[in-house]
């Protein structure tokens, strides 16, 4: 025997000859009982209530629970989801830009993650640090490495490094420092269209090598000359003495 439900679902065979001849029976005609219109235009009023699986405009909320994930694109290329207290934007390849492409914000995994400014790239992380291009700007910067400018740096305010006898150990006058000196070279050149005076690494290594830094070029320490220069213009200073003395 065919149960309610089966009965309640199941495809009538009514035709309008059923109802003008009365053959129709009343359990078949309840299936219709309410309806005060057209079918087929009811039918399709209930569809308008829904969004459509092609396409149309959500006019409220779009609400996900936690660990729920929203997948955008065939391969599922963003995932946006929250697990209750952190929400997560994932993707292999980010990019946030302005209705007209422009970059805000890039990231690839594995790689740099990068700000733009005005369609420019501002900064870029790197597998050794951060790029800066532009100025940079800080009330208070403090850092742990080394930090490459590939312009000049300038301060409103003094810039100084750690120099306290608590953080130094095996303490001892520079000796000869008048001769030391006398084997450096001051110098003037030319470097990016500019001129500039100093003195060159590589010379000033094979005299006093613990002002030169390694990297891509080789790099001096020119606030630690200081020492060096102190001790010399004592030395200076005795030899003209003695010279004074001996008249």
């Amino acid at each position: 025997m065919a149960t309610y439900e089966s009965k309640k679902y199941r495809t009538i065979p009514i035709n309008a000859e059923q109802i003008a001849d009365e053959s129709i029976s009343n359990t078949e005609f309840q299936h219709l009982n309410g309806v005060n219109g057209d079918i087929q235009t009811q039918i399709g009023n209930l569809d308008t209530s829904k969004l459509p699986k092609a396409g149309g405009t959500l006019t409220g909320n779009l609400t996900l629970g936690d660990s729920n994930h929203l997948y955008l694109g065939a391969g599922q290329d963003i995932d946006i989801v929250s697990d209750g207290t952190t929400g997560y934007i994932r993707s292999n390849d980010l990019r946030l830009t302005s209705s007209t492409a422009e970059n805000y914000i890039t990231s690839t995994v594995n790689s740099s993650v990068n700000l733009w400014y005005d369609n420019v790239n501002k900064l870029q992380t790197t597998s050794s640090g951060v790029n800066v291009t532009g100025l940079m700007a800080a009330t208070t910067a403090s850092t742990t490495g080394n930090m490459t400018c590939g312009g000049a740096l300038t301060a409103t305010g003094d810039i100084t490094a750690f120099s306290s006898e608590a953080l130094k150990d095996d303490i001892k006058t520079i000796d000869n420092a008048l001769s030391k000196v006398c084997d450096m070279r001051g110098v003037y050149y030319t470097k990016d269209g500019e001129s500039g005076t100093g003195v060159i690494a590589e010379e000033i290594e094979k005299v006093l090598p613990e002002v030169v830094r390694e990297g891509e070029h080789k790099s001096v320490a020119y606030g630690n000359i200081t020492g060096i220069l102190i001790e010399a213009i004592k030395d200076l200073g005795y030899e003209v003495k003695k010279l004074k003395e001996s008249k």
